[in-house]
């Protein structure tokens, strides 16, 4: 068995038999989220970008766009506003851009198994780190 297979044959989904109703249930949230907000275009605070670039941890590895949190630690204001102006639009569509849902697998071995077996390893996912920002605000 190829790690792949085995790695999917580990994960289920809760949501898979009763996928309608549970997105139906987060978009009307969603949408009563946004309505309530007064002000249209900052429903995030550029504070709160801040806030999580700053705890970024730099040792992380990147994802498959290759932005590191050393990159995003060090980005001037303006791309940090751009940035939360990004956010904003994106929770104002109701949009998770599909590029920031992919990931990089990678196994890793579990001590004191045997190499030759695929269950002797678990895998690390490695995600974008905007599109972590985005989900921890």
């Amino acid at each position: 068995m190829s790690f792949g297979r085995y790695f999917a044959s580990q994960h289920i989904n809760s949501h898979a038999n009763n996928l309608p109703t549970f997105t139906k249930k987060v978009n009307t949230k969603v949408r009563n989220f946004l309505k309530s907000n007064s002000n249209e275009y900052t429903l995030i605070n550029i504070k709160n970008v801040f806030k999580e670039i700053k705890f970024i941890k730099i040792s992380k590895a990147p994802g498959h766009d290759e932005i590191n949190g050393r990159l995003l630690k060090n980005l001037p204001g303006i791309a940090i506003n751009y940035l939360n102006i990004i956010f904003n639009c994106c929770l104002k569509i109701n949009y998770f851009p599909n590029v920031w849902k992919h990931a990089i697998v990678i196994p890793v071995f579990k001590p004191n198994k045997d190499k030759n077996k695929v269950e002797s390893y678990r895998p690390i996912s490695l995600l974008c780190i905007i599109g972590k920002i985005f989900e921890n605000i």
